[in-house]
Parts: C-alpha cells; sequence; structure tokens
C-alpha cells in the first residue's frame, strides 16, 4: 500500500470517565487526529480500517477519511486504564489496511496527566498510609498515631476554658470586662445609654 501519514496530532486529552462501580477501574477516552496522503501526495478520501496500539493496548475502528483529514476517538472499544501507559514506552503505533506507519508517535502529554491522576486515589502520604474513610465538608487529614494513618477530621478553631486579658467567664461565651485594661461596668445598659471613660476612676461607665 502506498500510502503515509505526514502528519500525527499529539493526544489531547477529552475527558476522564469514572465508572459508576466504586470498585470498578477508572477508564479514559482520547481524542486524536491525523492527515493521511498517498506517495505522491494525494489527500486519501474513503474508508479505512485503522489500528492502534499502545503497549500491550490495541484498537481497531472503520474509520472515515475526508479529504486527507480523519479523527476519532481512543478508548470506545477497548477500555484505556493507566496500567496501559504505565507499562508502556508512551509511543502510539497506527497500523492503516494491515500496513504499519513509521515512526510510531510519542505521547508524553497524556500519561502525565493520567499517572498524576493518582493523587486522587493515593494511599499514601510520604510513605504513611491513608485512611480509606471517606471525609465530610471541611475536615482536614489529621495523623492519628494510634492507628499510625493518617486520617480525617475536624480542627476545632474556638478557643476552650477560662478566658484571661480583658475578657472574664469561660470560651465559648467570655464576656467583656476591660479595655485595653481599664475596667468595663457591670450593669445592664439602657437603651440609647454609650460607655464613657471616666477619667477619675479609670474606668468605663455607662452614661445616656
Amino acid at each position: 500500500m502506498n500510502q503515509k501519514l505526514i502528519l500525527k496530532i499529539v493526544f489531547c486529552l477529552v475527558f476522564i470517565f469514572c465508572t459508576a462501580s466504586f470498585a470498578a477501574e477508572k477508564t479514559y477516552n482520547f481524542s486524536y487526529s491525523g492527515i493521511l496522503k498517498d506517495a505522491e501526495g494525494n489527500l486519501i478520501t474513503g474508508n479505512k480500517t485503522i489500528t492502534f496500539h499502545i503497549g500491550s493496548w490495541s484498537e481497531t475502528q472503520n474509520i472515515t477519511i475526508t479529504e486527507g483529514i480523519y479523527s476519532t476517538l481512543l478508548g470506545i472499544q477497548t477500555p484505556l486504564t493507566k496500567d496501559v501507559f504505565e507499562e508502556s514506552d508512551f509511543l502510539l503505533e497506527i497500523m492503516i489496511d494491515g500496513e504499519s506507519l513509521k515512526p510510531d508517535t510519542e505521547i508524553l502529554p497524556v500519561p502525565k496527566s493520567i499517572l498524576a491522576d493518582k493523587a486522587k486515589d493515593t494511599e499514601k502520604i510520604s510513605g504513611h498510609p491513608v485512611s480509606t474513610q471517606t471525609p465530610a465538608n471541611n475536615q482536614v487529614l489529621r495523623w492519628n498515631s494510634t492507628l499510625n494513618q493518617w486520617e480525617p477530621g475536624t480542627i476545632n478553631t474556638s478557643p476552650t476554658g477560662i478566658a484571661g486579658g480583658d475578657l472574664s467567664g469561660e470560651y465559648p461565651e467570655p464576656t467583656v470586662a476591660k479595655i485595653q485594661n481599664k475596667p468595663v461596668a457591670d450593669t445592664s445598659p439602657l437603651n440609647g445609654q454609650v460607655l464613657k471613660f471616666d477619667g477619675s476612676n479609670s474606668d468605663y461607665t455607662l452614661k445616656s
């Protein structure tokens, strides 16, 4: 067959599809496009049987080529998983009507995106296990030295115990007893009253 692929457009990530089952392995689909010409440089039009290989993975599709241009989505018939890229040299081999087109296409941008996806399913942080417990909203990962693992937890940002400084009573509902270490009247205010500093007594008192 006297034809050659003069341009191969590098893979672009179209979307990541997570299967409905939690236990099922995540699969991926990728868009691929190319331009096909014969040995004389003429753009090819028609239907071709094209097989794509990435390592041990392969998929065969019947693709319509229009004025040399074709585009398809890989991973529709044969699932593409993370393992495919972990085990391959990140090369895409294309065979048209049984004839291999050389050289193979390097697909480095895609595996980087897929392998980075491992961070979403990480089982360890710096070699320490992460709990499989599902976190709730606003929780953080806290180290549990008893179980020797990271696990979801809530950080208590509200102070507790006896209040100090210008405050009196206990948290979470202390009382303002002073302002800049000057005592504040502890009587209940009336409507419209204000706190006024009394220099003679060096405290704040209620005034109408």
